[in-house]
């Protein structure tokens, strides 16, 4: 995010902030509506998803709408980052474990150490979690691995791969690795299986756990039985030592404009760190394997203000607030019927907040892609098709039914000119596709489509849908 463009988008968001918390929505509505332009002028769609972002979180704060994490397509995830910059992090927990360490050998003569951990490292930087183990002298440190990960990371992970890693890992210090890594996949502790190939009791009485979370504070915190139920696990595991590491834990500040400016200033330096590092996560095995830093990423506002009332004449108000309710109903039905994908299209305007042309004709809609449901990588790749490639016939024939909706019941046979996608839609497993149009309450010619996708009528999902 360039600087000049950080500090305007900060000096925007924040002003519009501070009128919110006074309930200036009138005024509030005219930072939006240049926050909104600032945003369609960006020429990166990432840094135009991270503005939208935080707008979209000052309008749910302002109606006590339902704070939002961000999805998949926001492009500030902390986790390679903490990869690539982990040194002085490492620094820390390495000296927690040398002086917990030092005090088990005095008191049993031993060293030994089960390291479990809930990531893997990134394989484009060098490092495990083997290098938060101090450097002894005398007799190696011995030293066991296990690993928690997601269940979606399956199909990706090489163990065997990943013990060379841990392997080399231990080259070069003095660390000898006891037994074979084990790995369970599940979200939590207390999600891991009984029966799993790791075993979480001491194989000596001298052994010290060590339990490293990694982006997992916030859902623990959002869902009290979950940490409940975690808890217990940890109470019986006992560790010696439990890692927490979020990042956004420092945004929790209880006055929403600081915690606002910390979220938005951590965010601006993260997203010129990625830039600069060139990532970009263009393989599904690197999406998988940083989903929870961007699931994790939350602007709550607490504590929270009593709703106010709608501003009717508030333009931008009144369609990021729209925007706001359709994705959480898209999130809702795509989570209750397992659909992969539900893309948001909405009516283009200009810096007047007018409606650039007629709605019902072609190329007038684009794509919120903030405000879409993507399941998982493939419906991210999908999503990023239709915004540059698409043909909106469907949307069309939606636009144009006088039930202002249209179902397209099989989008594998659609030939010619009545076939809108320019790739085998087949490999991303859908064929059905329901268009519904919607109409802003408060704003006149404020046109949106909602786009549902899911599998072949034969499926199980079309049977129950």
């Amino acid at each position: 995010m360039a600087s000049s463009f950080s500090h305007t988008a900060l000096r925007l968001l924040l002003s519009c902030a501070e009128v919110i918390e006074d309930g200036d929505l009138k005024i509030a509505d005219k930072f939006l509506h240049n926050i909104l332009i600032l945003s369609g002028e960006i020429c990166s769609l990432d840094e135009s998803r991270v503005v939208k972002y935080f707008a979209d979180a000052l309008v749910r704060r302002a109606y006590g709408l339902h704070p939002a994490s961000p999805n998949l397509t926001f492009p500030v995830v902390p986790a390679p980052l903490y990869q690539y910059d982990c040194n002085r992090i490492n620094d820390v927990i390495e000296n927690v474990i040398h002086d917990a360490l030092m005090e088990k050998n005095a008191l049993m003569g031993n060293r030994r150490l089960h390291l479990i951990d809930f990531s893997i490292q990134y394989y484009r930087f060098v490092g495990s979690v083997l290098c938060t183990v101090p450097d002894f002298s005398g007799d190696p440190l011995l030293v066991r691995v296990s690993y928690i990960l997601p269940p979606s990371l399956k199909k990706h992970v090489d163990v065997l791969l990943e013990k060379e890693f841990l392997t080399k890992g231990a080259q070069g210090v003095n660390i000898k690795l006891e037994d074979e890594l084990k790995v369970a996949y599940a979200n939590s502790l207390a999600e891991v299986d009984d029966e799993c190939e790791i075993d979480f009791k001491r194989s000596r009485e001298d052994e010290m756990v060590v339990v490293y979370y990694k982006f997992k504070l916030d859902k623990l915190v959002r869902d009290g039985k979950a940490m409940e139920r975690e808890l217990v696990r940890l109470k019986e595991i006992y560790p010696a030592i439990v890692i927490m590491l979020d990042f956004y834990s420092n945004h929790a500040h209880s006055n929403f404009l600081t915690c606002l400016e910390d979220s938005l200033q951590y965010s601006s330096k993260k997203f010129d760190r990625w830039i600069e590092l060139g990532l970009d996560f263009d393989e599904e095995y690197e999406w998988e394997r940083h989903k929870e830093g961007w699931e994790g990423f939350n602007l709550i506002p607490s504590p929270r203000l009593p709703p106010l009332q709608p501003f009717a004449e508030g333009w931008a108000l009144n369609r990021i607030a729209a925007l706001a309710e359709i994705r959480d109903i898209l999130n809702h039905l795509c989570c209750k019927h397992e659909f992969s994908l539900a893309l948001t299209w909405t009516s283009k305007v200009n810096n007047m907040n007018e409606i650039m042309s007629d709605p019902n004709k072609k190329d007038t809609l684009l794509i919120e892609s903030d405000f879409c449901y993507l399941k998982d990588f493939e419906a991210y790749r999908f999503m990023l098709l239709c915004e540059d490639e698409i043909e909106q016939t469907i949307n069309e024939k939606a636009l144009e039914s006088k039930e202002s909706y249209h179902v397209e019941p099989s989008i594998t046979n659609l030939d010619g000119e009545d076939n809108p996608y320019p790739v085998d839609v087949k490999k991303y497993d859908i064929d059905v596709v329901v268009a519904i149009c919607l109409q802003n309450r408060y704003t006149i010619n404020d046109v949106y489509v909602v786009e549902f996708y899911w599998p072949a009528m034969g499926s199980e999902t079309s049977k129950e849908v």
